[in-house]
């Protein structure tokens, strides 16, 4: 993405066709529906530990795009059509929807409500950023009550609304491919889920623009093979959220080579390492959460008491590394 003018949401959505068509050519629609509903997850449980970072929101925006790229999606029309400045539902710039039940303030007939929205696109579109920094900048206008659930009550709205939009879009895909739904239904969950998405990024990193994220994040192309377009096998992606074993084999190891650096603790790194070789033997949560517990504990004991040569602290600060990593799946 380096070398390209991208500057709206289209722009991001052919960048990922360009850079992932031949591989989700052999993937289902259910497939990348899978990971988008995989990242979706982690997202939301990185919101609500705490230790969200800026590319867990990039990876469910790009299943999303490439799912809509899958069913020949227009992800950038398909959101501003639904959201165009002015809430869906009450009709309204900001949202009254709490007091009218979802429904226009002075009584509109259903098709004048969709003509009203058609009309106020074509207005958007003309004026509006059609980035996704522009696509959250409207949410926020729209719904400036969501910032301040947020903050006063905590992420719990956002988290729950994602992952309703999620179950629906997988709900309205399957009905539009057998015909009991029509394109634009599916364009409007499409709309719901970036939505959500947007919305959580509004609140969690309020002066970070989304696209100069999602441009770092495909800096060097696809993130995992640095390739464009994408050399993937179709089950390559990162492991985020399940046991990472060659995480725990390489926070054995290091025990193993601080062991031999200073013998004064091999007692204590002894039993540590039979634990750490049980997690790469049963590839159990359970086992692997005592394993991190034990690798911590053993650390801080070591800190304390071991001299601290050039061998001993450079070991320590790779040991620490890897049990950041490890220990923020529990």
């Amino acid at each position: 993405m380096k070398h390209l003018n991208i500057k709206t949401i289209s722009d991001i959505q052919s960048y990922f066709n360009n850079l992932y068509a031949p591989l989700n050519s052999e993937r289902d629609w259910q497939d990348i529906y899978g990971y988008l509903a995989r990242t979706s997850g982690y997202l939301t449980r990185s919101i609500i530990k705490g230790n969200v970072k800026t590319q867990d929101f990039s990876r469910p925006i790009s299943w999303l795009f490439g799912l809509a790229n899958k069913l020949d999606i227009d992800i950038q029309e398909s959101f501003f059509r639904k959201y165009p400045g002015i809430c869906p539902y009450c009709i309204e710039k900001k949202c009254c929807c709490l007091k009218t039940k979802k429904k226009p303030k002075v009584h509109r007939q259903a098709w004048k409500i969709v003509e009203e929205r058609d009309e106020q696109y074509i207005i958007i579109s003309k004026f509006k950023k059609m980035s996704l920094v522009g696509a959250a900048e409207n949410l926020q206008e729209i719904y400036p009550s969501n910032e301040v659930i947020w903050h006063f009550s905590g992420p719990w709205m956002n988290c729950s609304k994602l992952f309703e939009e999620v179950a629906e879009l997988h709900e309205v895909v399957s009905k539009y491919l057998i015909g009991e739904k029509v394109q634009r239904a599916v364009e409007e969950e499409f709309a719901d889920v970036l939505a959500w998405i947007l919305s959580s990024w509004s609140c969690q990193y309020k002066d970070l623009s989304i696209d100069d994220e999602i441009k770092g994040y495909f800096y060097d192309d696809c993130p995992v093979c640095s390739q464009n377009p994408c050399n993937c096998g179709t089950n390559d992606s990162r492991i985020q959220g399940i046991i990472d074993i060659e995480k725990f084999k390489a926070l054995r190891v290091l025990f193993e080579e601080l062991e031999k650096v200073s013998p004064d603790a091999e007692r204590d790194i002894r039993e540590l390492v039979v634990s750490l070789k049980s997690v790469e033997d049963n590839q159990d949560e359970t086992t692997a959460a005592a394993a991190a517990t034990d690798a911590k504990t053993t650390y801080n004991k070591l800190v304390e008491c071991l001299d601290k040569t050039d061998a001993v602290s450079k070991k320590l600060a790779s040991i620490s590394k890897v049990i950041d990593t490890i220990t923020q799946y529990f």
